[in-house]
């Protein structure tokens, strides 16, 4: 990981809560609400996942084609 991405994810850990839902609602197209039950650490690793999606393009088509068949799979 780039050393710019490894800052940018510290700097979220260290964000309040309130600034964390309002980044949230930013990368997420601010359409989708901020539970109250959204907890800090839920909030920081997914904003941390969807800027490293953005930055590095996210999953591959295959990736994404063995993740569907898990999860269409009876268990």
């Amino acid at each position: 990981m780039p050393e710019s991405m490894a800052a940018r994810i510290e700097t979220l850990r260290a964000m309040p809560l309130p600034a964390l839902r309002a980044q949230y609602r930013e990368l997420f197209g601010g359409q989708q609400d901020v539970e109250p039950s959204f907890k800090r650490d839920f909030l920081w690793r997914r904003i941390a996942h969807r800027l490293q999606e953005e930055a590095f393009g996210g999953l591959s088509d295959a990736a994404r084609q063995s993740l569907d068949q898990l999860r269409d799979s009876p268990h």
